[in-house]
């Protein structure tokens, strides 16, 4: 048994666990170690997450050992076909060293004369020296092979002996894990009992205490006794200790009057403290210093007056600038306010009495109108444009149309011309059922030709007012600075 650490989650485990205690995933039997880099993970994965190894590769020391076997084998198959080449050659030579002596022996030229002699002494042969031969050559092959043999001997003596080293290693491992094992079943059961045995102790310790929960040493005894008791256990005794000193504390009941006192005391204080804050909102007729005492008293008693107070400043600021953005912004923080309905109405009127683009389209032209007869020096048409007895005011100076048009043309001048600019401004009020006088404001410019200056052109502000029939009341002329 190792401890090792968990694949999924890193925790400390045993090898031999069922389960991780921290994520629960498989232990035993379901982690492998990479071949390539020893890092533990889960065999459904199959490739290494470390260093990427498949598990169904050879590593390169595994390579290395396998093509070291073959050379191995490789290198005893030619050491076996040297040996045999050796057997024939020492074959080979015994008999070449046979033809030699044949050949020392037997002359290089036959002498007639002497044939017959010579073949009769040497036809004779002699069968001990056949056998003699036939030994030598039997022996030279046995040295051989007997050389051979015991070199596949020796190879087989080390391949055996590595064989019986390998053998009590893989024995001694196998012993290694059976008590690995038993020790962790051994460690296991010993636990279990433990632990049976502590909760038992601690079962009687908290129903012994139970039955003293007024005596707070037997209480305290039990705490100390069992820091990991179950939680409910603690909770329980920590609530009969907290009775218990509740009951011996006789300064509780005076510190509680002391407390009740102090906090009147402080209550009176604030209610001080909002009473002189009111007073200077109130007097203060500010919207802003009464928003501020309610966001400093949201509960005052007197928040009811304050909202009405800010909402009788609003309409009386809406009713001084009497447009229709000021009386919207009143309903936008007084929608449900006394004046919402009154408001409404404001906006109505105002809405009605703004010059729609027919009105101003009607005033303007009636004003170019009145310029164009200037222009032309048509009399006529300035009388047309304009209501009886309307005067011009001009330089400081006020005047008929006529009288106007009149003093305008200087005696130099050879021309004039008028152009009244896009920028009209028109308001208009009711004066009757159905009608309405409007008030215009604008520019214009002047183009003046005159005899020796030649062309100067001059802007001028412009001001006037039309009545329900149309006609213009009162003009104002001025030069714009």
């Amino acid at each position: 048994m190792a401890i090792i650490k968990c694949p999924e989650c890193g925790h400390q485990v045993s090898d031999k666990a069922p389960l991780c205690p921290s994520c629960g995933i498989h232990i035993a039997g379901n982690v492998i170690r990479c071949r390539n880099c020893g890092y533990l993970y889960l065999k459904d994965e199959h490739i290494c997450p470390n260093c990427h190894f498949d598990a169904d590769e050879e590593t390169e020391e595994e390579k290395n050992k396998k093509n070291t076997e073959q050379e191995k084998v490789t290198k005893e198959q030619t050491n076996d076909g040297t040996e045999t080449d050796t057997l024939e050659n020492a074959i080979n030579e015994t008999q070449d060293d046979e033809d030699n002596e044949d050949e020392a022996e037997g002359p290089a030229f036959i002498d007639d004369d002497n044939f017959n002699d010579e073949l009769e002494e040497e036809d004779v042969i002699d069968p001990n020296t056949e056998e003699e031969n036939e030994a030598i050559e039997t022996e030279q092959i046995n040295t051989v092979k007997s050389e051979s043999d015991n070199g596949d001997e020796e190879n087989n003596n080390d391949s055996d002996a590595e064989n019986k080293d390998e053998k009590p290693m893989s024995g001694r491992t196998s012993a290694l894990i059976i008590s690995f094992v038993i020790a962790a079943i051994l460690c296991a059961v010993l636990f279990y009992f433990y632990k049976d045995a502590n909760d038992q102790r601690e079962q009687k310790d908290f129903e012994k205490a139970l039955k003293s929960p007024d005596d707070p040493m037997a209480l305290q005894t039990y705490l100390d006794n069992n820091k990991n008791a179950p939680r409910e256990h603690l909770d329980s005794i920590y609530s009969l200790l907290e009775k218990q000193q509740k009951k011996y504390n006789p300064n509780d009941t005076l510190n509680k009057k002391t407390n009740a006192n102090d906090k009147d005391k402080e209550k009176k204080a604030e209610e001080n403290s909002e009473e002189l804050d009111w007073q200077a909102a109130s007097q203060s007729k500010n919207t802003q210093a009464l928003k501020g005492f309610l966001a400093k008293y949201p509960q005052t008693t007197h928040k009811k007056e304050v909202e009405d107070l800010i909402e009788a400043l609003d309409w009386g600021a809406a009713g001084m600038s009497n447009t229709i953005e000021a009386y919207k912004s009143y309903l936008t923080a007084h929608p449900e306010g006394k004046h919402a309905e009154e408001a409404k109405e404001k906006i109505k009127s105002l809405n009605a009495l703004q010059a729609k683009p027919e009105d101003v389209e009607k005033v303007r032209s009636q004003f170019s109108s009145f310029f164009r007869g200037i222009n032309a020096k048509d009399k006529g048409r300035l009388q047309s444009t304009t209501s009886a007895g309307m005067n011009v005011n001009y330089s400081g100076k006020s005047g008929s149309p006529a009288q106007y048009m009149t003093d305008i043309y200087q005696a130099d001048i050879t021309n004039m011309l008028w152009r009244l600019n896009n920028d009209f401004k028109v308001t208009k009020r009711q004066v009757g059922e159905g009608k309405y006088e409007y008030t215009a404001n604008f520019t214009a410019t002047q183009e003046v030709t005159r005899k020796e200056q030649g062309k100067s052109t001059l802007k001028y502000v412009v001001s006037g007012r039309l009545n329900a029939d149309g006609k213009i009341t009162s003009l104002s002329v001025s030069r714009a600075n």
